[in-house]
């Protein structure tokens, strides 16, 4: 990635979904509230490299997994499926422009952004495009999809919700700034941050607003919804706490650099990284810190949490694997490269990419 725009886009659209088994649907943080959790049973140590996918170009998006194929975009313009459980190539598809912008895949269609400011919605049965819709700059954000509906953000300052089945245009709403941020939808609202330095909240059928908050710095994290709380970092190095209703800051906490990582919550526990190489855990309730674990490179991944283990990558190259009771390392996966994706669980493996265009899975 280039340092400065890079910087900008990739965790917004980095952070990887897939679920357990061969789920119907995966988008960014495993669903449309992006909480990055999931219950299921997580890889508390590494015995092999199930498979690994090279892809032949750059990238910048992280995999989606959905039955039982997995999708990622690259810098060429290709969108990749490959098997779940091999790691073949099993077909692409080429847009206009490259593809940093993490797929969703819901009811048989992949969703994704393109640098040619497109949104492409492709039949993962016929690998063929049903509808692409125009957006007035870049789309770096990753889309989420509900209700029928697909969210996504653009360059242009634009959320757009598109009818997942034709594209049409269902309303746009507009930002006074650049939107990297991959919108969250729970529930009737959707949430998602501006380089205008707020924190945005809509309703998801009139996409009238709702609330906003201002911080003192661009927003390019995505936020993560769960029981009445969203979770959203910030460049002024801050990771705060919102209620959902009310749209008031709840707690704020200050790390040494810009957080570009999209959190993941428990019940108890909000967890990310920070471009200052360490990744925090702190009380949801409070914002009280639980531990932190320090990294040798920045961290742009959006960490999944897996049942009591928390995957997580760095520019350092590692994929890590920490406890989420007190952050001691499980384990870690030397890429040989960058990581700026976010890692999930699949079928007790991790999977993930690395800035190389590698696909690795773990078991």
């Amino acid at each position: 990635m280039t340092p400065v725009r890079g910087l900008f886009y990739l965790i917004t659209c980095l952070s990887v979904a897939a679920c357990a088994g061969a789920p119907k649907s995966s988008m960014f943080r495993g669903d449309a509230s992006h909480s990055g959790s999931y219950e299921q049973e997580p890889l508390r140590k590494v015995s092999e490299l199930k498979w690994k996918f090279r892809a032949g170009a750059k990238s910048y998006s992280s995999p989606v997994a959905a039955e039982g194929v997995v999708y990622f975009g690259t810098g060429d313009g290709q969108l990749h499926a490959i098997a779940a459980d091999s790691g073949t190539g099993l077909w692409t598809f080429k847009a206009d422009g490259g593809i940093e912008s993490t797929p969703a895949v819901f009811n048989k269609v992949v969703y994704f952004g393109s640098w040619d400011g497109h949104v492409y919605a492709i039949d993962t049965i016929t690998h063929a495009p049903l509808w692409k819709f125009k957006t007035g700059g870049i789309v770096y954000a990753s889309p989420a999809v509900a209700h029928e509906t697909v969210y996504a953000g653009s360059e242009d300052g634009y959320v757009y919700a598109l009818d997942a089945k034709t594209g049409l245009e269902r309303w746009r709403f507009k930002t006074e700034g650049r939107v990297y941020s991959s919108p969250a939808v729970d529930g009737e609202k959707v949430y998602f941050g501006s380089a205008d330095t707020r924190v945005y909240c809509v309703n998801a059928k009139t996409g009238v607003e709702l609330w906003r908050l201002k911080t003192t710095e661009p927003v390019y994290s995505s936020p993560s919804v769960l029981r009445g709380l969203v979770a959203i970092g910030s460049d002024d190095r801050f990771l705060r706490v919102i209620n959902t209703n009310t749209g008031q800051e709840v707690w704020r906490y200050r790390t040494g650099n810009k957080v570009y990582s999209s959190p993941a919550m428990t019940n108890n526990a909000v967890v990310f990284g920070s471009t200052d190489g360490y990744v925090y855990a702190l009380a949801r309730a409070s914002g009280r810190k639980l531990w932190e674990f320090r990294t040798y490179g920045k961290i742009f991944s959006s960490p999944a949490i897996v049942d009591e283990v928390v995957y997580v990558g760095s520019t350092d190259g590692f994929l890590y694997g920490l406890d989420l009771r007190n952050g001691a390392e499980l384990w870690k996966y030397n890429a040989e490269s960058q990581i700026f994706s976010s890692p999930v669980p699949l079928d007790e493996a991790a999977l993930f990419s690395s800035t190389e265009g590698e696909i690795f899975a773990l078991r």
